[in-house]
């Protein structure tokens, strides 16, 4: 059964975070979870079942969540990242719909003003970090392909709130690339990829500066997305 308002208020504080970093209780399952950053579904003693980039209120259920039906009360908790808005979001969908792997890379000096010229190639290294599919099965970058593009979107979100936790004060570009294993090496030459896009900026915050190809709405009846799309034009 689903505790009321005062009862989920107390079960809340009573809560500590059993995940590693700045995790936080927002909501005990069938309330409501204000979380924009990453959201894990867990039960009562932390064993996670499902994750997701939030970008938002989202209901702390199963259903809502996309996560296995299970016994017992279910809690949401919350990894603040960045609101990463559309236009990102619209960018990182375009470069896998192209069949390119996200590259994630952070600036090592700023002073220079690390971007995506040429004259900043070793300004930059790869955030090489393992990623989280949405039942929590941890994969290498090279595996993340195989995932439905949906779920290759949000571990990107997810990665990129990742890799600004490691250097909170850096600039960070994406390079859209071929090679799934090039997508792990420390360092890669801004001509190796396809695109390039600075995707943040400590003083300006979340941004996308690479040409993004038209994103056009499914047309087939049941499919689901939350990617921002435009109508085909008949």
């Amino acid at each position: 059964s689903v505790p009321g308002q005062d009862g989920s208020k107390r079960l809340l504080k009573m809560l500590g975070s059993p995940f590693e970093g700045m995790w936080r209780t927002c909501a005990v399952g069938g309330g409501t979870c204000h979380c924009v950053g990453t959201l894990v579904f867990s039960d009562m003693i932390g064993d996670p079942v499902r994750e997701i980039n939030s970008h938002g209120d989202m209901m702390c259920t199963a259903e809502a969540l996309g996560a296995p039906e299970g016994l017992g009360p279910r809690v949401c908790w919350c990894q603040d990242g960045v609101p990463w808005g559309d236009e990102v979001r619209k960018g990182l969908a375009s470069l896998i719909k192209q069949g390119l792997t996200p590259r994630v890379e952070i600036a090592s000096d700023e002073g220079q003003e690390p971007d995506c010229s040429v004259e900043s190639d070793g300004l930059w290294y790869g955030c090489v970090t393992m990623s989280r599919r949405w039942d929590t099965t941890v994969v290498p970058q090279v595996m993340a392909r195989a995932a439905p593009a949906e779920e290759q979107l949000d571990m990107a979100l997810r990665k990129l709130d990742a890799c600004r936790r490691l250097a909170p004060q850096s600039s960070m570009r994406i390079l859209g690339v071929r090679s799934s294993s090039g997508a792990d090496a420390v360092e890669m030459p801004v001509k190796a990829a396809n695109v390039c896009s600075m995707v943040y900026r400590p003083d300006e915050g979340a941004m996308w500066t690479a040409k993004i190809n038209p994103l056009h709405c499914a047309a087939v009846p049941g499919t689901c997305t939350t990617t921002p799309c435009e109508c085909r034009r008949p």
